[in-house]
């Protein structure tokens, strides 16, 4: 239900001639207010474009309050803008004083169809902006009984002559954004009740003859990757700085939740929340060249990002993520534009740097039809077609659970065509989680990941690759939910309660316009759930119980028009259901899987070229240690295998073990 200003609303439209009202002052209180189509410019405003229909700034160490109550602000445009574009509620000191007992509440209110847009680093909340700009201490946002619709972030570019990092652009919360830039403690947000519907973040960029030209010059491809996450550092990291012709960071086209500086005993909630058709999308024509892209996507419909989080606890309640998606577009034939790509979460995504004592939890929500779709990639990371929870750096004595959810036909897929034309000698993707994506990247400590009494059904991650030119080095794992660590220490993961119907993981080689096939090493991995780690684990362990497994399946092809010989190519898949994967020096591991049903699943792998590998391992169940091995213990009981499979058609040396497990 649309919140409606009331009959007796005092309507404001400036009619695209200027803005409505700045202010600054230590309280604001506004009601009844229908303002429309107001115009700010950042080249023609002294003070840039934050809020072209109502701008609040408060500057007081204590006390500052802004309360927005049944009102409308639509159509409001902020053109070369930077944060806000209708409504902008800045609180700011010096950065070495904290503001404290500060509040800002916005209530059955609506944001519907206003426009931010420029070129500039940085674009945030096309409708709704809360900043932050200070250190702070008992400071809340609640937001409750409101509605953010058709609102967008419209980024474009065409960029001939540039400096040496390029064209950097971060954008968030078409729909609202509130952003902490300093150290938070014990700060508050609550979203309830609210619906985020059809906000969009669009970027597009393109490169001129003299620009294109530099970029062929100077490209280096085997730069590291790096991601700095939105708003999290305002700059990329050096190696990229010098090298990327275009970084681009998009985040929470409906809302984006963002803790610059970290936070200390924060309270995160969003509840009984609607999250439907936003889209984040990135589309780049590099003219006659293929110039350098650094692309990261997070989170379609909700995107929190915090830098250092330590006793705070996050709760996504109730929330329905419908038809959201993240995506990006190639611009002409042939060309690979984002050398470099990290997608995660094609409606919500969870992102930390750093994480101590605190908690993160999802519960009765509902993830259908979302999607993250990538085309022409050349290293390219997606997690989570629905939801992906990442700490980048370390993780110590914490939980992340999931709970009583759906997830329906949620879907990550990528494709690459013939013609890959950077200066590179390899093409890798590293893709996880259909749905759900759960990642440690550094060091986990004494920590607890949880999947309960959740469901997960025609869910699926797809990768395709037509004609590569490059040597590809690829892993897809978890058709529904991928969850892996790098470095795991006392990590008790739970799987229970759950059902895993018919969910895929899809990953199609075709090469038919080339006589000589380069080398492509391909893992697909756990038709419904892969469980993996990426270097030494120890004292952790794995519990699968009380699940049912039915009708997951691993699909696997290679096909060559003519006849190829290539001994260094190798398919492997594991575990048409489930696949645990434990890669270096495991040591007193624990894994065990009990009163669950392990029924009609498949492995179906072909493979066309002579001389490759095709090595599938566990058409139910596969549990592999391929390192040394020291004190680990599996253990299945009462576990029914029915009717499961492995089905290799290929002209290669075929390598096939355990039907069932």
């Amino acid at each position: 239900t649309t919140p409606a200003p009331p009959a007796t609303a005092a309507v404001v439209d400036c009619q695209g001639l200027g803005r409505f009202l700045s202010v600054n002052s230590t309280t604001l209180e506004v009601s009844g207010l229908d303002v429309r189509n107001t115009l700010s410019d950042g080249l023609l405003n002294s003070n840039s474009t934050q809020g072209s229909a109502l701008a609040w700034t408060c500057t007081q160490l204590t006390g500052c309050a802004a309360s927005l109550r049944q009102s409308a602000f639509s159509g409001s445009v902020a053109r070369n803008g930077a944060v806000g574009g209708a409504v902008t509620l800045l609180l700011q000191a010096d950065y070495k004083i904290n503001l404290t007992d500060a509040s800002v509440l916005v209530d059955r209110c609506s944001f519907s169809n206003n426009v931010l847009t420029g070129n500039v680093s940085l674009l945030s909340g096309a409708g709704l902006a809360v900043q932050w700009a200070a250190l702070t201490t008992a400071c809340s946002v609640a937001i409750t009984n409101s509605e953010f619709s058709g609102n967008s972030i419209q980024a474009a570019a065409e960029v001939d002559s540039f400096a040496s990092a390029g064209l950097q652009l971060y954008t968030d919360g078409a729909g609202a954004a509130v952003l902490f830039s300093e150290y938070a403690t014990k700060a508050r947000v609550t979203v309830s009740n609210t619906s985020f519907v059809a906000n969009n973040i669009t970027a597009s960029t393109r490169f001129g003859t003299s620009g294109t030209q530099r970029a062929s010059q100077e490209l280096n491809a085997s730069a590291p990757f790096g991601d700095s996450g939105p708003n999290s550092n305002p700059n990329p990291p050096p190696s990229l700085r010098n090298e990327a012709l275009v970084y681009f960071t998009g985040a929470g086209s409906g809302l984006q939740v963002t803790f610059r500086g970290g936070s200390v005993a924060g309270a995160i909630a969003v509840e009984d929340c609607l999250f439907r058709s936003n889209r984040v999308q990135f589309s780049f024509d590099g003219g006659d060249y293929s110039p350098l892209a650094i692309v990261n996507i997070l989170g379609a419909g909700f995107s929190y990002t915090c830098m250092k989080e330590a006793g705070s606890q996050l709760l996504l309640r109730g929330c329905e993520f419908t038809d959201n998606s993240i995506a990006s577009s190639p611009g002409k034939a042939g060309e690979v534009p984002m050398q470099q790509a990290r997608f995660r979460g094609g409606a919500a995504s969870l992102n930390y740097t750093i994480v101590h004592d605190s908690s993160a939890l999802v519960t009765n929500c509902i993830f259908q039809n979302n999607t993250a779709r990538a085309a022409q990639l050349q290293a390219s990371s997606l997690e989570g077609g629905a939801l992906s929870i990442r700490v980048d750096s370390s993780i110590t004595n914490s939980s992340t659970t999931v709970s009583h959810s759906r997830f329906v036909n949620n879907s990550i897929s990528s494709y690459t065509r013939v013609g890959i034309t950077l200066d590179s000698k390899f093409q890798t993707s590293d893709d996880s989680g259909g749905a759900l994506d759960v990642y440690a990247a550094s060091s986990a400590l004494l920590c607890n990941v949880t999947v309960e009494a959740c469901e997960f059904s025609g869910n699926s991650l797809a990768a395709y690759y037509d004609n590569p030119s490059l040597p590809v080095t690829a892993q897809q794992m978890g058709g529904a939910a991928s969850l892996h660590f790098n470095t795991p220490s006392g990590v008790h993961t739970l799987v229970a309660d759950s059902v895993f119907h018919n969910n895929t993981v899809t990953v199609s080689y075709i090469v038919n316009m080339q006589e000589v096939l380069p080398d492509c090493v391909s893992t697909a991995a756990g038709g419904a759930l892969s469980l993996h780690t990426e270097s030494v684990s120890s004292r952790s362990s794995l519990l699968i119980a009380n699940c049912s497994f039915t009708g997951n399946a691993l699909n696997v092809s290679m096909f060559a028009g003519l006849d190829l010989t290539n001994q260094a190519t190798a398919v492997y898949a594991y575990g048409g259901a489930i696949s645990v994967y434990f890669y270096q020096l495991p040591t007193h591991q624990n894994v065990t899987m009990q009163q669950c049903v392990v029924a009609g699943n498949a492995i179906y792998s072909s493979v066309d070229i002579f001389g490759a590998l095709a090595n599938s391992q566990g058409g139910g169940v596969s549990v592999m240690f391929p390192d040394i091995v020291a004190d680990c213990i599996v253990n299945i009981t009462s576990v029914q295998f029915d009717r499961n499979a492995i089905n290799s058609m290929a002209q290669c040396d075929i390598k096939t073990t355990g039907g069932g497990l």
